[in-house]
């Protein structure tokens, strides 16, 4: 019965890491290099009015975009 209360301990943590997150997700961005995830992404964090913070290309082949408040 102990492994139950410590799921659920462990769940309920888990939801609340996950609320802190508000950045809108973009559609999939295709990308072949770094270049192209750059130039994506800087279009994408302006769109809502955000710089970009991060921009890589993953091993999927698609931009991983983090956005920032404008400073």
């Amino acid at each position: 019965m102990r492994w139950v209360f410590a799921l659920l301990l462990l769940v309920g943590a888990l939801a609340l890491l996950g609320t802190g997150c508000e950045q809108p997700l973009f559609e999939a961005i295709p990308c072949e290099d770094q270049a192209d995830c750059e130039i994506a992404c800087g279009e994408a964090c302006a769109s809502i009015g955000e710089e970009v913070d991060s921009a890589e290309c993953d091993a999927n082949f698609f931009c991983d975009c983090l956005c920032m408040p404008a400073q």
